[in-house]
């Protein structure tokens, strides 16, 4: 009875060290799914496991105790593995909230850094333009300069330096259109009284009692009205339309030079509405 006893007392105490050693096993797999084999945790289970494994070998070696001892030792163990594997629980849990809190504290300095950071951006982009717009100036000094050299020592030009641009003038300088306008209207009138005049002057005909009467040193006694035939009206009428034909081909002319080599009509008539609009 007390060989079978040891036997009993024996196996149950292996077999709760067994089941034991059993949930440590998944313990330590489940931490090795989040930590590497270096961690502390794992080291702890790594210990445990060891101890599980010697005390299960020494019981094997040495029966001993009653059934009722090996009962409560089973509980015990039982119980023992549930608090450790808690206890290891909440170790990782509370490992995983420290992390996931320094990860949220760094997300808020990222995110609070995020305005300083593009300021900046914004000055190094316009540092950079700055610098190119002041590389592209020498460089192109530096190209001047190279071919003011190579024309210097092949002889085929002269050395200049423009100290200041040349101004765009806003307005012409010559011809004085509003002269040259005033000029050509006064000439012509000029002209066409001189003409009328000079051919007044080489006319000899008689028109009038005024000029027949210092001709005949006396008054006639009666003056014949003068008598226009209807060729002469049909003639007259045909000179009218050609002097007013030519005018219009004359005012078209001079449109036309006007706006070939002085100034162009659209141009002119913009001006003209701008003045009467004004």
């Amino acid at each position: 009875i007390n060989s079978l006893s040891k036997v009993v007392n024996t196996a149950a105490t292996t077999e709760a060290l067994e089941a034991e050693l059993t949930s440590a096993k998944m313990d330590r797999s489940r931490l090795l799914a989040t930590y590497s084999a270096d961690h502390p945790e794992v080291k702890r289970i790594d210990a445990r496991i060891s101890k599980l494994n010697r005390d299960i070998f020494s019981d094997s070696k040495n029966p001993s105790g009653t059934l009722a001892q090996a009962t409560q030792s089973i509980g015990m163990a039982r119980v023992q593995a549930k608090i450790t594997a808690a206890q290891d629980r909440l170790a990782s849990l509370n490992q995983q909230r420290n992390e996931l809190k320094a990860k949220r504290q760094k997300l808020e300095d990222q995110i609070i850094q995020t305005p300083q950071v593009q300021r900046a951006l914004v000055s190094l982009n316009r540092d950079y333009k700055s610098t190119l717009t002041k590389f592209q100036e020498i460089q192109g000094k530096q190209m001047e300069a190279k071919l003011a050299e190579s024309l210097e020592q092949n002889k085929k030009a002269e050395r200049f330096s423009l100290l200041e641009p040349p101004i765009i003038p806003e307005k012409p300088v010559k011809p004085n259109r509003k002269k040259i306008g005033l000029m050509a209207i006064v000439l012509g009138i000029a002209g066409s009284g001189g003409l009328v005049m000079l051919l007044e002057s080489m006319d000899k005909r008689i028109r009038g009692i005024n000029a027949l009467m210092p001709l005949i040193r006396q008054r006639p006694l009666v003056v014949i009205p003068y008598i226009t035939t209807e060729e002469e009206i049909a003639k007259r009428k045909f000179w009218i339309k050609m002097i007013i034909i030519t005018a219009a081909g004359i005012f078209i002319l001079m449109l036309l030079l006007v706006h070939l080599f002085v100034v162009p009509l659209d141009v002119v008539m913009m001006k003209l509405l701008a003045k009467l609009g004004g």
